[in-house]
């Protein structure tokens, strides 16, 4: 029998203090039979869906070899420098649900940004997107003792491993028994622990590196469910162009909520991306959803399918305000990355948001 998602607010949201248990949550509906597609993402192929079992499986695979194979301790940092891709968030997963805190950059971090938050976090183990960028890591010189490129295979000679063969050893670690104990160390993760380690972009001078616990954090997605709660059949489209590794809220509370499908957009396509993907939340920088809706011959076909895109138009536009139609669908809801509502300024923008 497929159960109803239990709402995360209130006392019941209470209950689950860390990002462990969240997880626990989430697989758990799995094995109850709620179906749920966790991630979408796109090739030259189109679109493709991971499915809630199989995300959990990998996120278990990969938290086995992190412990199993490289040794990871609660606490232990891990770098994740690559852009958004279905990988970063699996990583990210298994790294908190053990214990472990995680910090994200993108690729295009600078050279001394990214020298200092190496030397800062001493990282145990490293996710890289690409061979560039591992070569891009080992030329600065940063500490790290086992690297992980998601993209390619790394040369044969060296100690890297390649995001595959990592996948294929998390398969031959896991055994039910080495499964549960996973899952027994994501129960035991204290509220108290840190899980993200983050840049304050906020801070005067140069950006400051600061950790939030599990209980942080879930205090925060909390307050996130409570002004933009989850409804079943949910897509998001969400675009991360950031150089800097912010806390992003959003993305970690649309994997959470246990309903959300997040779809994983490319800078400079959100108009087309948008179009195909018709999402009814969209999470990204303003400028990126200003950018989606920008007039282009080639998207007038596709705008005239995707009142999205439309949404979009009169969102950023500086339109009077005026009454939207009765029976009129309601505009899809809009996230920062960091978890706030988007901060629309138009006055048609602010009387639709209401």
């Amino acid at each position: 029998m497929v159960q109803s998602a239990i709402p995360l607010t209130g006392n019941v949201a209470n209950a689950f203090r860390t990002l462990g248990l969240l997880y626990m949550r989430s697989e758990q509906r799995v094995s109850r039979g709620a179906p749920r597609v966790v991630l979408r993402t796109r090739d030259a192929d189109g679109w493709h869906d991971t499915p809630a079992w199989r995300f959990f499986r990998h996120v278990i695979r990969v938290g086995l070899f992190l412990r199993e194979r490289c040794k990871m301790q609660p606490g232990d940092r891990v770098v994740v420098l690559s852009p958004l891709r279905a990988e970063r968030i699996i990583a990210e997963w298994a790294v908190v649900a053990q214990g472990g805190v995680v910090a994200t950059l993108d690729p295009g971090t600078p050279d001394d940004v990214l020298t200092r938050a190496f030397e800062h976090l001493s990282p145990r183990v490293a996710f890289v997107a690409d061979g560039a960028t591992r070569d891009r890591v080992r030329r600065l010189g940063a500490r790290v003792e086992r690297l992980v490129q998601i993209e390619g295979v790394p040369p044969p000679d060296s100690q890297d491993m390649s995001w595959s063969a990592m996948m294929d050893l998390g398969g031959t670690l896991d055994t039910a028994e080495r499964a549960q104990a996973f899952r027994t160390a994501a129960r035991s993760v204290r509220p108290e622990m840190p899980a993200i380690a983050y840049m304050d972009l906020q801070s005067p001078g140069a950006p400051e590196w600061k950790t939030a616990s599990h209980a942080a954090v879930v205090d925060r997605l909390v307050d996130l469910w409570k002004s933009s709660p989850a409804r079943p059949g949910d897509v998001a489209y969400a675009v991360d162009p950031g150089e800097y590794a912010g806390l992003r809220l959003a993305l970690w509370g649309l994997i959470a909520d246990g309903e959300t499908t997040l779809a994983l957009g490319t800078p400079e396509r959100e108009a087309f991306e948008i179009a195909e993907i018709r999402p009814n939340v969209l999470v990204g920088p303003v400028e990126s959803l200003q950018r989606a809706a920008q007039p282009s011959y080639m998207l007038r076909q596709a705008e005239a399918s995707s009142r999205v895109v439309q949404w979009l138009r009169l969102l950023t536009s500086r339109a009077a305000p005026r009454p939207r139609p009765e029976g009129a669908p309601a505009p899809p809801r809009s996230l920062t990355l960091e978890g706030s509502r988007w901060p629309l300024t138009s006055p048609f923008a602010q009387e639709v948001a209401q």
